[in-house]
């Protein structure tokens, strides 16, 4: 994570408060984050869509079986 904080310090001009979303549990160390926050907000809203229609549940029964 250190390589990663000071490569994006050099390419953006500066450290930037991220807000990090644990959006695949405890499986995987993957995090999104996001610069825009309309588009942070178009992806909430897609997300809750699929957990909504139960989409969500059938990539993780697909996926990421134990």
């Amino acid at each position: 994570m250190l390589w990663f904080t000071h490569h994006l310090a050099n390419k953006s001009g500066g450290i930037q408060d991220l807000v990090y979303h644990n959006i695949f549990g405890d499986k995987t160390q993957f995090r999104v984050s996001f610069k825009d926050q309309q588009v942070r907000d178009d992806f909430n809203e897609g997300l809750k869509y699929i957990h909504e229609k139960g989409i969500y549940q059938q990539i993780i029964d697909k996926y990421l079986k134990d």
